[in-house]
């Protein structure tokens, strides 16, 4: 469970002096966080800027060097879905996140995010990751295999190694 989502900011700077006080060894332990916006704050949305200051914010306050999963709430319809992926992917290759999951997503959503054109390890599903219901993880399935079916009938796009794979 994330602190964050439970306590607020004030529970993850707890949970981070809890950490550190401790010297808990970081590899035994697994750190999640939600990236949640409201019509009411004003830190509203999900844009490139906003997400890389929650989660920097969250790593101060957690006193850590990465989050092992930073979940998205919900899509937020004013931010493309491109560059919502698109900075995840940022936040992974960066190394202040292992994955991204979601909270709130549709299934065309999902679809919609897989099917964004960043990088091969994106592209195979390597960073859209689902959360650990039964549901998410056959729907996350679901979206590999219907990525695979519209890349076979994508001529234009090169095929990647979770295609090569499926074909065997």
């Amino acid at each position: 469970m994330s602190p964050l989502m439970v306590w607020g900011a004030q529970g993850e700077a707890e949970l981070g002096r809890i950490l550190k006080k401790r010297n808990v060894n970081r590899s035994s332990i697994i750190i999640t966080t939600k990236i949640y916006w409201s019509t009411k704050c004003e830190e509203r949305g999900q844009s490139r800027k906003h997400i890389i200051e929650s989660v920097n914010e969250s790593l101060g306050r957690l006193q850590l060097e990465y989050i092992d999963l930073v979940l998205v709430h919900k899509v937020d319809p004013v931010c493309p879905m491109e560059e919502l992926v698109r900075t995840m992917d940022y936040l992974i290759n960066q190394g202040y996140a292992m994955y991204w999951g979601t909270a709130r997503w549709t299934p065309t959503e999902h679809i919609v995010a897989l099917s964004m054109d960043c990088t091969p390890e994106m592209r195979r599903g390597d960073h859209v990751t689902s959360t650990v219901t039964a549901s998410e993880v056959a729907l996350n399935l679901l979206c590999r295999a219907l990525l695979s079916m519209v890349d076979a009938l994508s001529f234009d796009r090169p095929r990647n190694s979770f295609d090569r794979e499926t074909q065997r």
